[in-house]
């Protein structure tokens, strides 16, 4: 223990030894310090810092009264003792009301060591005293400050807070829960007040609407079973508040003060009305959409954990690949549908997708069904995360196997409407046909029979099956009572077992057939209604070759394959149709030809008897005509099609020929044809020619007499009007001719041609000679198409 420091205020230092004395008496450890002066005494009680003080009461030039003011300024928790020589009570009493902690007089110093001991005790007490009162005022500031911290946080906050005491009344309620709950005035109406006590004050405002506001007994309910149950208890809540529903969240605690004792409930509570909507939402459509997975028949959808687990397997699984979901769920799914040789690459990308939530992108799959066949899909894939659970991988897959085959069946189609174009003969059709139709169905055994109605008999025009090597020879039978004329009497596809074959033999509906199938299936080919044949597939050892789908596919590619036949035997018709028209027209030509010839022949006789200069050079101009004709039906004859014939260069033909039939030497006179893109029928290219012949040979005979020049020739046509124009650059045509009364034969003949194109005839003088015929596009009746 320290020693006692003590402080004396003592003019006599004979009193000051006695108080000393006395403390050592006691065995009362102690240091002092004395002093008589005011300065000395403010000093030593700034510096020595004193437990206790001795003062006397009168001194020379400070009293102790002084002192104790002093020290009650600067340190009153010091005790102040006043040892005097004399003293009244009066003077004692006052000493005391000053703040002196006792008095001894000092002819009694032995009672001085028990009123130290006392001061002391009364020091610490109040020292304790002091404490207590200081840790009452921090407590009390520091709970003003926590509540007042509590109100600012709780006020501010969107939930609901409050606290109740045991019986139910509000202790404690935030902004949030006196406006929104209890619709109250302000946060201190609720305090001693209930719930029912606001729920009845709501009722009564509008009693037109007994639902205007529903909490209240709720709230009760949940506290008693807090209260009951002695622990934290999480509720859901919902009704009308002020005539609107909410759904609360809550949460209720018990409330305990510092000793544990448990003084009522605390609780807080958010309202989550949109949330459990939206979650009733997401519910019902999580239920719609898990009906839709279950019922939906293209899409499979399997979920799968990292090791590859079945925990879901709607119904087009089954459909899929053959697998019911009592047989999937629980079974690995790279062993039930992956093939061999794509499971470890599988594998690792179900564990990779599980560690890092990625996929493989969506893409076409062949995978397996429970029967082994392969079937083809397009995958797609997706890892859904799970807080605390192990992610849950999920696969859709759409079975491409209807949209593979309709793919097919278009291209079956085109293949066979292109194969017209890439094959000479029938024979190759039926050929290529059947290749086609072979990417859809098995054409092992394949056959096309053909119809003739009006000899009531039946073509087998393509054969060819297991039995039988391909035929290229048509085999034809009366129509009788076999399948094929079964399958054209009824106009319906049949898919016939051995069963069906027998039952329709016995009903007498067709022959017994001698090398029975075990399936076969054949169609109708029709071409608006009316039968042609049929096609027909069969198999000798698979009685399930072919389905009721197969039928489908047959029946709709049928009418291209009848179309294709038919046009195919129509352009082969018309090929030989063509065949014949051209001897008849080559014919034709031999015979036109020869008939010109007889009659140039006959024509030159004559003219060699004829002694008359004049008449003789009309004979020779009608044998140059004549041969003129014949060049142009040999020039007509020669063009590649007599329909559209090449004008400018039919033109430019019969021109060299009239120039080198009258001996003309180009450098003299030359000719000069703008012809661009016309094309005439033979029937007017033939009184064009036949114009031209008469136009050019005039030119030549009278336009260049000793004298150089040049003959132009032009057809155009515009807006359906043609132009044909024959021009010289020679001496002109005699004046007074008149073109429509024209003594020479030659013009004649160019106005009944111009007649017959129902044209118009014009001529100009202008550097030489110029006829213009005009005529518009007409079909004419002068010639006959070939």
């Amino acid at each position: 223990m320290k020693d006692l420091k003590v402080l004396i205020l003592e003019d006599n230092p004979f009193d000051a030894k006695l108080m000393e004395l006395e403390l050592g008496k006691a065995k009362i450890n102690f240091i002092s310090k004395i002093v008589e002066t005011k300065p000395c005494f403010q000093k030593e009680l700034k510096n020595f810092k004193p437990d206790l003080i001795l003062s006397d009461y009168s001194l020379p030039q400070f009293s102790g009264l002084e002192a104790l003011e002093l020290v009650k300024k600067q340190s009153p928790e010091i005790p102040f003792i006043i040892v005097t020589g004399s003293i009244n009570e009066e003077t004692a009493v006052e000493c005391m009301k000053k703040g002196a902690w006792d008095y001894i007089l000092k002819d009694r110093l032995i009672r001085l060591p028990t009123a130290i001991e006392n001061a002391l005790k009364l020091k610490d007490e109040r020292y304790k005293i002091k404490q207590t009162e200081r840790a009452l005022q921090e407590s009390k500031t520091r709970y003003k400050n926590l509540y007042s911290m509590m109100r600012l946080m709780s006020d501010n906050l969107p939930d609901l807070v409050w606290s109740k005491d045991i019986e139910g009344n509000f202790i404690f309620v935030n902004k949030a829960c006196s406006e929104i709950l209890l619709n109250a005035k302000d946060t201190d109406e609720p305090i001693g007040k209930n719930d029912i006590y606001f729920a009845n004050r709501e009722k009564a405002s509008h009693p037109d609407n007994p639902d205007y506001h529903t909490f209240g007994k709720t709230c009760v309910s949940s506290d008693l079973a807090v209260l009951t149950n002695k622990k934290s208890q999480r509720f859901d809540e919902f009704g009308n508040v002020k005539g609107e529903f909410i759904f609360l969240d809550i949460y209720k605690a018990l409330f305990k003060d510092e000793k544990g004792n448990l003084i009522g409930t605390v609780g807080s509570a958010r309202i989550v009305t949109k949330e459990r909507q939206m979650e009733k939402a997401l519910l019902e459509s999580e239920v719609k959409f898990r009906k839709l997975l279950e019922n939906i028949p293209t899409i499979a959808v399997q979920g799968y954990n990292a090791e590859g687990i079945i925990h879901y397997w709607n119904k087009a699984n089954e459909l899929i690949y053959g697998y019911t979901a009592k047989e999937a769920i629980g079974k690995n799914l790279v062993e039930l549908i992956i093939p061999p040789e794509m499971r470890d690459e599988v594998r690792n990308i179900i564990k990779h997708g599980a560690k890092t939530g990625e996929v493989p992108p969506a893409a076409e799959l062949t995978l397996m069904r429970k029967d082994g066949t392969p079937v083809t899909v397009f995958s797609s894939h997706a890892v859904v995360k799970q807080t605390g659970k192990e992610p849950a991988l999920f696969c859709m897959d759409m079975d491409l196997t209807d949209r593979k085959q309709a793919e097919q069946i278009q291209k079956t189609l085109f293949n066979i409407s292109n194969a017209i174009n890439t094959t000479d003969k029938m024979h190759d059709l039926y050929k290529k046909i059947r290749e086609y139709v072979g990417n859809v169905l098995d054409t092992t055994n394949f056959y096309v029979a053909l119809y003739d109605k009006d000899n009531d008999s039946i073509s087998f025009d393509y054969f060819v099956d297991k039995f039988v090597s391909e035929k290229k020879s048509i085999v034809c039978r009366k129509f009788g009572m076999g399948l094929t004329e079964y399958i054209i009497k009824t106009g319906k596809p049949l898919l016939a077992t051995n069963d069906v074959v027998k039952e329709l033999v016995k009903k007498g509906v067709i022959e017994k057939i001698c090398v029975s199938s075990e399936i076969w299936l054949g169609v109708p080919l029709k071409i608006e209604n009316q039968i042609i044949g049929i096609i027909a597939v069969q198999s000798y050892d698979d009685p399930n070759l072919y389905t009721e789908k197969d039928i489908d596919i047959l029946t709709f590619i049928s009418e291209k394959i009848a179309l294709v036949i038919q046009h195919k035997k129509a352009d082969e018709q018309i090929k030989r149709d063509l065949e014949i028209k051209n001897v008849l027209l080559r014919e034709v030509h031999h015979r036109v030809k020869n008939n010109m010839q007889i009659i140039s022949s006959m024509l030159k006789l004559q003219s060699s008897h004829i002694k008359n200069k004049k008449a003789l050079k009309l004979f020779k101009n009608s044998q140059n005509r004549v041969k003129t004709m014949s060049l142009i039906h040999d020039l007509i004859y020669r063009s590649k099609d007599i329909s559209n014939i090449d004008f400018a260069d039919y033109t430019r033909k019969l021109t060299t020929q009239i120039f080198i039939s009258y001996g003309i030497n180009s450098n003299f006179i030359k000719y000069n044809i703008n012809i661009k893109d016309i094309l005439l029928d033979i029937n007017t290219a033939i009184p064009c020619g036949l114009i031209i012949n008469e136009l050019v040979s005039n030119s030549l005979k009278y336009a260049f007499p000793k004298r150089k020049g040049e003959i132009s020739i032009s057809f155009t046509c515009k807006n359906q009007v043609n132009t044909l124009r024959v021009k010289d650059d020679g001496i002109g045509i005699p004046v007074g001719i008149d073109l429509k009364n024209s003594p020479t034969l030659g013009l004649m003949l160019v106005n009944s041609l111009t007649k017959q194109l129902n044209g118009t005839l014009k001529l100009e003088k202008v550097k030489g000679t110029s006829f213009k015929i005009t005529f518009k596009k007409i079909k004419l009746k002068t010639y006959g198409k070939v």
